[in-house]
């Protein structure tokens, strides 16, 4: 039977090594994940740091055992490297090629070796192969939806629908990632495939002009092959598009990302409706109507003469939120790294799902709304 002392390891790139040899006869040994900030501790006598100055991955461990002429309880040095292949500190070389085309490797290597700590149950090859196998649905190519298209598109994501019927105007250049004076008038779907083009030629992209409304048709606008959908559309109203669209997912046993970003609510991150794990979008939008239901705003619009300005502002105008390109990031940047963690962990135990957060710029803080579910709801009222 092959021990772990019969494979061959190395330590992980993004693994630094601490050592604290004041003591003669023990010394502290401590791994730091420069990428996740994790630290692992272990005392061990002062021969363990010489094996570990040789783990190269050239050959077995009991080989380089045998080699410093050292003698080491069996036990111990199996348990030793048993524990260290655990913690993701060191990684198995194998003559088996890692699942991802060589010409690849170059361009995501700094992302595998970040996904070889923030995973634990794969490698960083096998998280990067998930995300080159995933297709996604972004409904909305506004600030927030280009954006989490854009840091997608750069981890490495294999394939996107994007739907979007407008196009772009001067005012899109303050906000959207993508947007510049060459491409003001031209459909936003349009822009965006280019952008994305330009990062990553491999990625398949399709596109559709269509609004979502109550009564467009589900089945003839979203991709089959769709893994996960994400809606950024806040025109009607993101609850709204989000309802219809959580209704039309939830049988079809498909995730939907509904994404933070807009209003009032520039730095809100979003969170994940999936059968089975999450409430359902009802149960959702009745947290947020329970939540809401003593909120009655007023709106200063209704207050203003415009015929008493100079320069009249358009009436349309005044139900328009102020906003940054900088916040819009924020919100993108957050559903990214939420959408990639899901794609690669497909596990019933992430974190703060159905959770949606707010950064409140004024006071430094980040504040959480869960999401609740109803149990007599009829869609997800038993799990």
């Amino acid at each position: 039977m092959t021990s772990i002392l019969d494979k061959r390891f190395r330590i992980k790139d993004s693994i630094d090594i601490y050592i604290d040899d004041r003591v003669e006869e023990r010394t502290k040994i401590q791994f730091y994940k420069i990428n996740t900030r994790e630290k692992i501790s272990i005392t061990a006598d002062r021969q363990v740091t010489e094996v570990l100055r040789r783990l190269s991955g050239v050959a077995p461990v009991q080989e380089e055992l045998n080699e410093l002429g050292y003698t080491f309880d069996e036990v111990e040095a199996i348990n030793l490297f048993t524990f260290l292949a655990q913690k993701n500190v060191i990684e198995e070389i194998t003559k088996t090629p890692p699942p991802i085309n060589n010409h690849l490797i170059d361009r995501y290597l700094r992302q595998i070796n970040f996904f070889d700590n923030f995973f634990d149950h794969v490698t960083g090859y096998e998280a990067q192969n998930k995300l080159l196998n995933t297709k996604l649905t972004i409904i909305g190519a506004g600030a927030v939806g280009s954006n989490i298209a854009t840091q997608l598109t750069r981890a490495g994501l294999g394939a996107i629908q994007i739907i979007d019927p407008k196009e772009l105007s001067e005012g899109s250049i303050e906000r959207h990632s993508f947007a510049t004076r060459l491409n003001i008038g031209v459909p936003k779907v349009t822009a965006l495939k280019e952008h994305l083009e330009q990062i990553n030629p491999e990625i398949r992209i399709t596109t559709s002009r269509s609004l979502l409304t109550p009564t467009t048709n589900l089945d003839a606008l979203i991709d089959e092959d769709t893994d996960l959908v994400i809606n950024t559309a806040d025109e009607p109203y993101i609850g709204h598009t989000s309802t219809k669209l959580g209704r039309y997912l939830w049988p079809k046993q498909l995730p939907l990302y509904v994404a933070g970003g807009f209003d009032a609510h520039h730095m809100s991150t979003g969170e994940f409706i999936i059968p089975g794990i999450t409430p359902c979008i009802d149960c959702c939008s009745n947290t947020f109507r329970e939540a809401l239901k003593d909120w009655k705003p007023t709106y200063a619009s209704d207050q203003i003469n415009t015929k008493s300005r100079p320069n009249p502002i358009a009436e349309d105008s005044f139900q328009s939120i102020g906003g940054s390109y900088a916040q819009s990031l924020f919100s993108s940047s957050h559903a990214s790294i939420s959408i990639i963690s899901f794609i690669i962990k497909k596990d019933k135990n992430l974190p703060k799902l159905s959770k949606r957060g707010e950064y409140l710029i004024n006071h430094g803080t980040m504040t959480w709304f869960a999401m609740q579910k109803n149990e007599k709801c009829n869609v997800c009222g038993i799990l």
